[in-house]
């Protein structure tokens, strides 16, 4: 099953996770209290990804990944990826003109998480094989190969099932 993209406000909609993004949030947190997401920003206030200043974030050279969406009408899935310097990534992401395109209907939004090198190849295969983001074959310079096979790793505070989307050809 295809998962959602978060709102952009209101990440769970007053719910908790379940299942097993919840249980891999729990060991992020440490304990059998309310899951903790290693997803930034911690407020759930996604900002957008062309708007996002990185230096102010503090993404410059920190090993992570980060995720992005569409909202609007046809909610999706855009982009999954994994870099060294996470601040080099999302800014030449920010200059691609196919993510540039989506500025006309509403612009991207982004989140991210720090995680060490070791772990990113199979975190972004994961999540880039559950959430199947629409431009995922896209070359950014920095990113890191997503590995053969996938390590779990918790999905962006918001998502939730729902059946897939019919047709991914168009942004």
């Amino acid at each position: 099953m295809a998962h959602q993209p978060p709102h952009r406000d209101s990440p769970t909609g007053g719910r908790r996770a379940g299942g097993i993004a919840q249980r891999v949030a729990r060991l992020w947190g440490g304990g059998d209290g309310e899951a903790v997401s290693p997803w930034m920003p911690k407020d759930a206030r996604y900002p957008r990804l062309r708007g996002l200043d990185v230096s102010a974030m503090g993404l410059a050279r920190q090993s992570g990944l980060y995720a992005c969406w569409h909202l609007g009408v046809r909610p999706q899935w855009v982009r999954v990826g994994a870099a060294m310097d996470l601040g080099a990534a999302i800014m030449h992401l920010q200059q691609h003109k196919e993510i540039v395109g989506y500025d006309a209907n509403g612009g991207l939004f982004v989140a991210w998480a720090f995680l060490p090198a070791a772990e990113l190849p199979g975190a972004v295969a994961y999540l880039a094989a559950q959430l199947n983001p629409v431009l995922q074959t896209l070359i950014v310079v920095g990113e890191i190969a997503a590995a053969a096979t996938g390590t779990t790793f918790v999905f962006p505070p918001g998502t939730h099932l729902a059946v897939p989307p019919a047709d991914k050809s168009q942004p």
